[in-house]
């Protein structure tokens, strides 16, 4: 190559460089008033869960992840609020809390006092800031797992470990019911029997467990002999397979999944029903399922019973560290799993509890952080209309003094940025808000927009602009959390620039706090002086308006059509009231104004032809 041609090449790489870097700032430093974003392919499935997990291993004694103390530290209270701030800033709706048993001995109260006051007051916290909270309910601590490190292992086979886990548990629901923005995980992490200590005769429950579990199975000895290759002679006789499964043929692991979903089956989820009752109403109970991977070789055995008590399912993912060189395969070899898993329980929605990629296993060719939100993001990609939400692990990073990679899933690294593009990608896929349709609802005296889409919710500003210039911005949407639609009210006057004649124009929301920018959803807005819509059927169902403060009191009737409350006026309150019945059906229901006993459509087309009278 000559001289000239090596400086052309040069030119264009440098210009090429120019331009992606304006593009990024473009994109993620609007901290003012955002641009109007240019029209985007919605997603075709929302996340309605979006989590990550907040870790709180520096306050634990020893280091590391000994899940030892910490909680009960006050310094644990202003440490979680600025890190719910921060998953909030990026975009989360929910944060996954580790909070094990801390610190219980058999003389003491089923609770440690100050580690559950210190964990109500960040619910409180987290409630204020609409944020939802996983909280996992079996991380092992001392209590239920004091003693040898490996106790842990036995909570689902020793009657004693486990009643006292049923008690602990029960008591800390019950403390907690008054917070509906919190959801349970069931977890058989601690409860599967654990593989390298199958044999070990420190663990002799597991011995009987499994020797029970298969004679009351099959009972046939002589079969199971042959199916395992082995020559056990009595029932009394018969062991799990090896520690680790080493040497065990392929009958004999899969009959020890089999016995450990009998396990799970019997523990966990005898317990749910329970726990159900003591829950607050609002709040969700979901089972981690460490089996989930195993689904073609559990047969019945796959620890969820049916009916299934749980309300979601939860799963993990992460890379296989064994063969970090094939990392550009292992969404698709996830996801094929996930098919699979499906398939065992097409009705129950599924939850990826753990996704996440450490940067610090994979090779670091140019940048490590590209492998880490290649992982995540493909999941996710790939993962939509097949989940209803996801939790990646984790948060913030931490040091681990024993193992280095734990310490390193998390988004922000230890100096307080974020690690790029993992976030910025999650972010813009699967995090900022998504218009997927808008409209417009007419009343002789008012309009409003109503809005439906994905990652709504109350924190969004919307902004409209008539023919690019802004005409109405910084004020809130209001929020349904009933129907996930949001809807906004209109000035009663037309557009500056559209005086005389139908405007168009286009709106996008914005999430101040996360500064996270919609895709522009276009809009006709007739001249004001025209009429209300006439079929309100074409649009969707009615979306909650603001509403003056201090409504009047209801009155059981109505004084004229469309009058819900007995009022005299048909107004803005009659408007929310005819929407909280719409659908409902039943005698006497405020709304039913033509009384067919159920609130409908044409309920609502005499609202809208008396509205303002």
């Amino acid at each position: 190559m000559n001289q000239k041609g090596f400086f052309q090449i040069f030119f264009i790489l440098i210009v090429i460089a120019g331009i992606g870097i304006t593009v990024y700032l473009t994109q993620f430093t609007q901290v003012f008033k955002p641009k109007a974003a240019e029209p985007q392919t919605p997603m075709t499935n929302s996340y309605e869960i979006r989590s990550t997990t907040i870790h709180t291993t520096q306050f634990d004694t020893p280091l590391p992840s000994s899940y030892q103390s910490g909680w009960e530290k006050p310094e644990i209270v202003p440490f979680t609020k600025t890190e719910i701030d921060r998953a909030r800033k990026i975009g989360f709706n929910t944060i996954w809390l580790v909070f094990p048993w801390q610190r219980r001995i058999p003389e003491t109260s089923l609770l440690n006092e100050p580690a559950l006051n210190n964990l109500k007051k960040i619910l409180t916290y987290a409630q204020s800031k609409d944020m939802k909270v996983i909280l996992p309910l079996n991380y092992c601590s001392a209590g239920w797992c004091w003693g040898a490190p490996g106790s842990s292992y036995l909570l689902s086979t020793d009657p004693i470990l486990w009643q006292k886990y049923q008690d602990y548990t029960k008591a800390l629901i019950t403390a907690l019911n008054t917070y509906p923005n919190v959801n349970y995980l069931l977890f058989s992490e601690n409860m599967v029997p654990q593989v390298a200590v199958l044999r070990n005769p420190s663990y002799p429950q597991y011995k009987t467990s499994f020797s029970n579990f298969w004679q009351t199975q099959n009972g046939n000895l002589s079969f199971l002999n042959s199916r395992w290759g082995t020559n056990f002679s009595r029932w009394a006789e018969v062991l799990p397979p090896p520690d680790n499964l080493t040497g065990a043929n392929q009958n004999y692991i899969q009959d020890y999944y089999q016995w450990s979903g009998n396990v799970i089956k019997n523990t966990l989820s005898k317990l749910t029903p329970e726990l159900q009752i003591l829950k607050n109403p609002e709040s969700k109970i979901g089972y981690h399922d460490y089996l989930w991977n195993h689904a073609e070789i559990l047969g019945s055995e796959n620890g969820i019973p049916e009916p299934n008590p749980y309300d979601f399912l939860s799963i993990g993912m992460y890379p296989d560290w064994n063969n970090v060189q094939n990392y550009i395969n292992e969404p698709d070899r996830y996801i094929a799993l996930l098919n699979t898993y499906k398939s065992r329980h097409p009705n129950d929605p599924i939850f990826i509890g753990e996704l996440g990629a450490d940067s610090n296993t994979y090779p670091p060719e140019n940048n490590q952080y590209l492998k880490q939100s290649y992982y995540i993001n493909q999941i996710l990609e790939k993962a939509k209309t097949k989940i209803f939400g996801f939790n990646v692990w984790e948060l913030i990073e931490y040091n681990d003094q024993q193992n280095p990679n734990e310490g390193k899933f998390g988004l922000i690294k230890l100096d307080g940025t974020y690690k790029e593009p993992t976030v910025s990608t999650l972010r813009n896929n699967f995090l900022r808000p998504i218009i997927t349709s808008s409209g417009i609802t007419n009343f002789p005296n008012s309009r409003a927009i109503w809005i439906i889409g994905q990652n709504l919710h109350p924190d969004l500003i919307y902004i409209v602009r008539s023919n690019g210039a802004f005409w109405l911005d910084y004020q809130k949407i209001t929020y349904n959390k009933q129907t996930k639609e949001a809807s906004f009210l209109l000035p009663n006057q037309n557009v500056p620039d559209c005086q005389n004649t139908s405007c168009d124009l286009q709106i996008v929301l914005w999430d101040p706090i996360a500064d996270l920018t919609s895709n522009s959803s276009n809009i006709t807005l007739p001249t004001f002086s025209a009429p209300p819509t006439s079929n309100p059927s074409q649009s969707p169902s009615p979306t909650v308006i603001p509403s003056p403060p201090n409504p009047p009191s209801p009155s059981p009737s109505s004084a004229k059509p469309g009058d819900t409350d007995g009022n005299n006026q048909v107004d803005i309150f009659d408007y929310n009231l005819i929407l909280t019945n719409y659908g409902k059906t039943g005698a006497n229901l405020q709304g039913d104004f033509d009384k067919n006993n159920k609130v409908d459509i044409f309920d609502y087309n005499t609202l809208i032809s008396n509205y303002g009278k």
